[in-house]
């Protein structure tokens, strides 16, 4: 129990916004998310389901803007996205696997999120 919770103190302790992925080292996991849905996101929720936690991050992306999320993985992972967009709507990404060193590349679309695995 008090690894675990170490795991997830870990995990929400490293989870930033940060505007690139230099530096993040072997146990990061780097998420850029880009804007294409033709509104602005007003909040975005990262969500860790092997935790059973939730990360909010309070940052707008703009129309065609991005931002890079990171995440300490604590090796084997998975994370999931939740985008809250300006009218209200959400639009949420499919869960996606993630170990340390990771890189996606997540796009938000109009009714969905394309992700793609970047680079390890």
């Amino acid at each position: 129990m008090i690894r675990s919770s170490l795991l997830f103190f870990v995990l929400l302790l490293f989870a930033c916004v940060r505007d690139n992925c230099n530096g993040l080292g072997r146990k990061g996991v780097c998420i850029q998310v880009v804007n294409k849905s033709g509104q602005r996101v007003v909040k975005m929720i990262l969500i860790a389901p092997e935790r059973h936690r939730q990360k909010k991050i309070n940052e707008a992306i703009e129309i065609d803007g991005q931002t890079y999320i990171t995440y300490k993985a604590g090796g084997e992972s998975s994370y999931q996205l939740l985008f809250i967009m300006e009218n209200g709507d959400t639009i949420q990404s499919q869960q996606g696997y993630a170990e340390g060193g990771y890189r996606f590349k997540d796009v938000i679309k109009k009714d969905h999120v394309a992700s793609h695995h970047d680079s390890y």
